[in-house]
């Protein structure tokens, strides 16, 4: 009998192992290859490079593997218009294509595990800082360009991105910076230290 006991609890905990961390796994591998089995779109190809020009600047036997990544993640994740913006192929298509340039030499297949969306206003948008004057906590209005949570969403200002996708000189661009971000949370911790590839 408590032999019988022993094999139901060690079963139980495979299947619960199997359900909850391997399926997930496997679902989203075939989903992926579904979604990889079409080629891109050429209207979306030409816009990931006269949109994106570090993005044309990649070397070529890089280029499948970022028109792969923008595909999935155009697949995966939601971008959504905030603010009255209307999001058009040719917005999802820089963000994304921008995104995926931080995962290009990356081993493996997780493309912003903890990511759901990508929330795009069309400029600098307001949130809620809160400050601490001694025991009380005051909060005030903040303008801001960008967001990375850990939650499981980024927020752009549009006009902003925009201008940086072609005039990359400055070294400022906000959707690189708010997916850096993104990359060093997904260990649920920003720590300023991602998971790096040996």
């Amino acid at each position: 009998m408590a032999f019988e006991h022993s094999l139901i609890v060690i079963f139980s905990f495979f299947f619960v192992f199997l359900f909850v961390f391997l399926l997930p796994k496997i679902i989203t591998k075939i989903r992926r290859k579904k979604i990889l089995s079409d080629p891109l779109p050429e209207s979306l190809k030409d816009m990931i490079y006269s949109n994106c020009h570090l993005c044309g600047i990649i070397p070529d036997e890089l280029k499948p593997r970022l028109e792969a990544l923008v595909k999935v993640f155009l697949s995966e994740k939601k971008i959504e218009g905030c603010g009255g913006l209307e999001v058009n192929d040719e917005i999802r298509v820089a963000i994304a294509a921008q995104a995926c340039l931080l995962l290009l030499k990356r081993k493996g297949d997780k493309i912003y595990p903890r990511l759901d969306s990508v929330l795009v206003y069309p400029g600098a948008y307001f949130g809620t800082n809160r400050a601490y004057l001694g025991n009380v906590f005051i909060n005030h209005p903040d303008a801001r360009i960008g967001e990375s949570w850990n939650g499981g969403s980024v927020v752009i200002a549009w006009d902003h991105a925009a201008k940086k996708i072609f005039n990359y000189h400055n070294g400022q661009n906000v959707v690189l910076h708010e997916f850096a971000h993104q990359l060093d949370q997904e260990d649920g911790i920003a720590n300023g230290l991602p998971f790096l590839d040996d």
